[in-house]
């Protein structure tokens, strides 16, 4: 019963109810279309890569939001703490949206060894 309460409520959370592989198909869809994809975006490097993007697109003097609202940062003050308990059964249940996100870091990483800082090459063409 507790299981099924804890599913339920995790379905009727906009943000989380659908698994990144609904969007994407599971990393083999990502990996039969790898050739389409120019560069993949990590949260834990997004401002580093949305310059690198900025320079590859050619795109200017164009900036993120800096304010932790139009940033749509979380509070610093709100708790992130997760029992162990919370843990394991937030990793069950994005076991296949891990997978993918272990594959996009792959090709994040294969992204800056091919186009380091951006310079000098135009993904925009």
């Amino acid at each position: 019963m507790e299981k099924a309460a804890a599913e339920l409520s995790m379905l009727s959370i906009k943000q989380v109810s659908k698994p990144l592989s609904a969007y994407l198909g599971g990393v083999d869809n990502i990996r039969k279309n790898k050739e389409k994809i120019k560069f993949v975006y990590l949260t834990e490097s997004f401002d580093q890569d949305f310059e690198i993007m900025r320079s590859l697109l050619s795109l200017g003097d164009i900036s993120l939001p800096k304010d932790d609202v139009g940033a749509h940062r979380m509070p610093t003050e709100m708790a992130t703490a997760l029992s162990d308990k919370a843990r394991t059964n937030l990793m069950r249940w994005y076991e296949k949206d891990l997978e993918i996100y272990a594959y996009c870091k792959t090709m994040h990483e294969q992204f800056l060894d091919k186009f380091g800082s951006g310079r000098g090459v135009n993904l925009a063409a």
